[in-house]
């Protein structure tokens, strides 16, 4: 294991945010020096979303208040939350349960209705100034595996693409059904796309690069790897990804290792490091987040940790 790049992650003097496990959703958002997380009340058995506006000053820290919507769409649109995302097109935070996309602005801490997507359940979001990607569970009907969705910031939809559509190298036709689980996606600049998979019937774990093109209907591969020793039936949340714009690289992290990978814009690995909890060393990285001030936040099961980015 050559860390080579990855020293650029301070591992002293971080910021530590005490949280309790949100049944590892890992779900956490950084943008500037704020931070957005969903954390878990053990006594209520309730989730509740939490804003710091500067994470210098961690006693900022507030929850945001959740409307209740006048309409639900079944038993899914529930207060979990399975994903955030900054958009700077919306100078506001994208919050994703698996029916219903809100938008959080932190300049009037107001939670307000985006789009519904009452007939798909979502799982992941990443934006770019173009579109928003949303990744939706497979439809068991279809057996192509998840699906990714765009859609433009007029909330139309300009393609949908199957884990099938995007990951035919390595499946073959007439296997059966698809068991392909899209475990994270990440959007860099020029709208290159970053995906970290599984594949049940091999029992495979990986990270995929493409380029998007054509309005999101053309997907170019651009580098394939496996990860070793990361199996497991009962878990489908790793690896993680998230896209660094200080560093021009891409950063994975993986639950069942605990190892940071960062890899370049082709895919070649730059580093990898051993990224587990400084205070609790047992625990492996959920979920990252890395904003343009050059944070990197780390979500464990029992803590954030906020680690500084070097030139």
């Amino acid at each position: 294991m050559d860390a080579d790049e990855t020293y650029r992650i301070q591992r002293i003097n971080s910021i530590i945010v005490p949280t309790n496990n949100d049944k590892y959703g890992g779900t956490i958002c950084c943008h500037d020096n704020q931070l957005i997380y969903n954390d878990y009340d053990r006594r209520t058995q309730s989730f509740y979303l939490t804003f710091i506006p500067d994470i210098n000053v961690l006693r900022t820290k507030h929850n945001i208040y959740r409307y209740e919507p006048d309409v639900t769409s079944g038993p899914s649109d529930d207060e979990l939350i399975q994903d955030i995302a900054y958009s700077n097109k919306l100078s506001g935070y994208l919050v994703l349960n698996r029916v219903r996309l809100r938008l959080f602005r932190p300049n009037t801490n107001d939670l307000i209705e985006f789009q519904t997507f009452g007939d798909r359940t979502l799982k992941r979001l990443s934006c770019s100034d173009t579109f928003i990607y949303l990744v939706v569970a497979r439809n068991t009907r279809r057996y192509n595996g998840d699906e990714i969705l765009l859609i433009d910031y007029n909330k139309e939809e300009q393609a949908c693409k199957t884990f099938h559509d995007v990951m035919s190298h390595r499946i073959n036709r007439g296997t059966g059904p698809i068991v392909g689980n899209i475990s994270d996606l990440a959007v860099g600049s020029n709208e290159q796309v970053t995906i970290g998979y599984r594949l049940e019937s091999r029992h495979e774990v990986g990270i995929c690069l493409f380029k998007v093109s054509n309005y999101g209907r053309a997907w170019t591969l651009i580098k394939h790897l496996l990860l070793d020793d990361c199996w497991h039936n009962d878990l489908s949340c790793t690896p993680r990804v998230e896209w660094c714009e200080k560093l021009n690289v891409i950063i994975v992290i993986e639950y069942m290792t605990g190892h940071l990978i960062m890899l370049d814009r082709n895919g070649l690995v730059k580093g990898e490091c051993l990224f587990m909890d400084v205070e609790n060393p047992h625990e492996a990285p959920i979920n990252l987040s890395i904003s343009t001030n050059a944070w990197l936040c780390a979500r464990y099961e029992s803590s954030i940790v906020i680690h500084k980015i070097t030139s």
